[in-house]
Order: C-alpha cells, then sequence, then structure tokens
C-alpha cells in the first residue's frame, strides 16, 4: 500500500502542491516500517523484493543536490536488500548511487565556499499552453516548462 501511495503522490507532484511533501511523508512513514515488512517478505517470498522507495527518494535528493540525504536513502535501501535481493541489479544501482554521492560530498567539501551573484530568472506569465488530453480528447492548459507535456488531462490521471 505505502508503495502504490508514494506512486500516485508523486505521480502527482504536478496537480498539487502538497503532493511531493506528502510523498515525502509517505516515504518516511514506510521506511519506518521496512524491518517488520522486510522480515514477512523474507518469510513469504524468500527474498527482498525491489523497493522502489530507496532508490526513488535517493534521486528526489539527488535533483535537491542534498547528497547526504541522498547517501543515507540509499545505504539505507542497501541495508534492507542485505544479501537477499530478488533483483541484484537494483542493489548494483543502489551501489553506484554511494559512489556517486560519496564522491559528490567529497568534492563539495573540497570547494571553498564563496557567494556568486545570480542574476534572477525571468518567468514569461503569458506561458501557458492548451493541450489535447489523448484519453478523453478534452483540453487543458498548462504552464510552459521545462521537460515532457501530459498526454492526459488533469481527470484522466486521477
Amino acid at each position: 500500500m505505502f508503495c502504490e501511495l508514494e506512486e500516485r503522490l508523486y505521480r502527482s507532484r504536478d496537480a498539487f502542491s502538497s503532493a511531493l511533501d506528502d510523498y515525502d511523508e509517505a516515504c518516511a512513514l514506510h521506511d519506518a516500517e521496512m524491518d517488520v515488512i522486510r522480515d514477512a517478505l523474507l518469510q513469504k517470498f524468500g527474498k527482498v523484493p525491489l523497493l522502489e522507495t530507496y532508490r526513488q527518494m535517493a534521486v528526489r535528493q539527488q535533483k535537491a543536490k542534498n547528497w547526504a540525504e541522498a547517501l543515507r536513502w540509499v545505504e539505507r535501501g542497501l541495508t534492507l536488500y542485505g544479501s537477499d535481493a530478488a533483483r541484484p541489479e537494483a542493489v548494483e544501482d543502489l551501489r553506484k548511487r554511494v559512489s556517486a554521492y560519496t564522491a559528490k560530498l567529497a568534492g563539495a567539501r573540497e570547494l571553498p565556499v564563496r557567494a556568486v551573484p545570480v542574476a534572477p530568472k525571468q518567468v514569461d506569465r503569458s506561458g501557458i499552453e492548451t493541450l489535447k488530453c489523448e484519453s478523453c480528447g478534452a483540453q487543458f492548459e498548462r504552464m510552459i516548462t521545462r521537460g515532457r507535456k501530459r498526454r492526459t488531462c488533469p481527470t484522466c490521471r486521477s
């Protein structure tokens, strides 16, 4: 249930402003229960299936350039997998992330902290586009942002 909730909240991050905060909370609650859940998974399946929460939270922290927190999430995932992972490639992905985040943390400690003036970003307030839902054919509007365009309207996504 935690995984389903996390997936839906993360998918809703553009639809409502509190989605990412709710996602973070769901992941923290999920992690708090994982020691018990892990034992149940081992009893039922004999292995620990994919633990997407840990990779996704690491990615989320990576995007925020919060290397210490990203490292904490991948190390927790590795601890939970132990030697019982059903998918070794998931463990390998987390191990690569440990190396990358550790290097980022080491690099951050070596760089001198210096204030750099940054010009404020110019926001185009008229940047709204109208799209057509591939599912129901309705038109919907969204602000023009970087990344992929939604293919479905908010109603079809929920």
